[in-house]
């Protein structure tokens, strides 16, 4: 096997890692259907992984984004005529 080939095998491999691992949250009640990758970043800048995946988790982990998703779950739930039910801990 040249260097080639193995860097595809390892390619796959981790391709098919990255499905188990994705399977693995689904079950666990995480949707995976939208994640982000450094690629995301990348496409459009010139940085490094580091730079990258330094982007994604300031911009994922920011209030504006964490509040537009509550908003949006809101909304979505309010389409579907449920009642949000009042919890103390979380407000």
């Amino acid at each position: 096997m040249d260097k080639k080939q193995l860097e595809q095998l390892i390619k796959k491999m981790s391709k098919a890692n990255v499905l188990k691992c994705k399977e693995l949250l689904t079950l666990e009640g995480y949707p995976t259907d939208s994640l982000w990758n450094i690629q995301d970043v990348k496409e459009s800048y010139d940085v490094t992984d580091q730079v990258a995946m330094q982007i994604l988790e300031q911009v994922l982990n920011s209030e504006y984004v964490i509040s537009e998703i509550f908003l949006m779950i809101d909304n979505e739930a309010g389409r579907m005529n449920l009642t949000k039910r009042y919890d103390a801990d979380r407000d």
